[in-house]
């Protein structure tokens, strides 16, 4: 695996995307002044800066007026957002955050009770191998804290669960869960599936995106052992594609083989501005996801990082709406996923969250701060 971590191999990725110089001086400038560091998998940029072949497909299934080009020159400008760091917006572009952090308010630490298992939930528990990631996502609330789980710490961790018996849903997350190797990659299954009242495992992953490569045959061999739903043990996929140039190639390959082998396969992502949020790019995104077998689940409003780093990417909880309306009322519900607005270490009165959920909104409370009287 090969990873592109500076301006100078970005570059050729950003001649690809018609960059001009003057833009290139600026994500250059940008990178530096990152408060992580810079990382994508050259797969990946090569894959996601090919969009030709996709315009010419999208424009094929919705014949717009404008054509192809004005498809193309679309997701050129939403790819480049993904991939390049931009400066701080203008005056005029200002967002008043105050309107964001009053619904979910700002990242927090998350509590260990062992090192790599998040608890918040009664019946549900968060499991981290890894806390590498296989590209820095720049809209992303988490440090960039790399670790591995060493062999003491996955026995401690399994332990826990072990002692847990409430606890039947296991979400392997990170990080990224999918980036370690095989061996320890089974060995985790294997435990896990070895602890009766552990009913559910579920993978929170990016890896369809950034790096389809890893999932291989000697992959869904290991995969297909441990899902049993005859058994009472089933294996979910939760992915996080951001737009509708990330489900190709590769990764719709691997997606199929989750499928062949009864793993379903669902998206929850956040919704970006100038990356997602556009109303054709949003229904080509569902429409897309769907066509292939994924079901949209959560549409997610930005968690923001405490220090408003990625506050460029916000988009309000009323947007998200009524991108979903209309999607909604041009098509069918199949492609339609939950609005989810995750409560950041933030207390709210029972009251509160209940008018949020009549408003349409899901509250997902996270985190280190969870308000006792609220059991939704």
């Amino acid at each position: 695996m090969t990873f592109v971590t500076t301006f100078e191999e970005l570059e050729p990725y950003l001649d690809r995307l018609d960059v001009a110089k003057r833009r290139k001086h600026e994500i250059k400038k940008a990178i530096r002044s990152l408060s992580f560091p810079y990382k994508f998998p050259e797969e990946y940029l090569k894959r996601i800066t090919d969009i030709s072949p996709l315009a010419t497909e999208i424009q094929d299934i919705y014949n717009y007026e404008e054509g192809t080009e004005d498809v193309l020159l679309r997701y050129k400008k939403e790819v480049l957002k993904i991939i390049a760091p931009m400066p701080m917006e203008s005056a005029k572009e200002k967002i008043n955050i105050k309107d964001y952090v009053k619904f979910v308010g700002v990242a927090g630490k998350d509590k260990e009770p062992v090192k790599g298992i998040v608890r918040v939930y009664k019946k549900r528990a968060l499991f981290v191998p890894y806390g590498e990631c296989a590209g820095h996502c720049l809209w992303c609330f988490r440090n960039k804290t790399e670790f591995f789980l060493d062999e003491n710490d996955l026995n401690n961790a399994i332990a826990w669960l072990k002692k847990h018996k409430e606890i039947y849903d296991v979400i392997l997350t990170g990080g990224e869960p999918l980036l370690g190797s095989k061996e320890t990659f089974n060995w985790i299954l294997k435990k896990l599936w070895e602890i009766e009242h552990i009913k559910i495992i579920r993978f929170h992953t990016r890896i369809l995106a950034y790096l389809p490569e890893k999932l291989d045959e000697e992959f869904f061999k290991i995969l297909k052992k441990y899902n049993s739903p005859e058994k009472g043990k089933s294996i979910w996929v939760i992915a996080q594609i951001v737009h509708p140039i990330e489900l190709t190639g590769k990764a719709l390959n691997a997606t199929q083989n989750f499928l062949y082998d009864g793993v379903p396969v669902l998206n929850q992502a956040p919704i970006l501005r100038n990356i997602n949020d556009d109303q054709r790019t949003f229904n080509e995104w569902h429409d897309r996801m769907v066509f292939h077998g994924i079901k949209p689940y959560y549409d997610i409003g930005l968690i923001i990082t405490p220090g408003y780093s990625n506050k460029r990417f916000y988009v309000p909880a009323e947007k998200i709406k009524e991108l979903q309306k209309k999607y909604y009322d041009d098509g069918d519900g199949l492609g339609i996923a939950k609005i989810i607005l995750p409560i950041m270490g933030k207390k709210y009165s029972l009251e509160e969250l209940k008018k949020l959920e009549k408003e349409g909104y899901l509250t997902r409370l996270t985190k280190s701060q969870i308000y006792s009287d609220y059991k939704g």
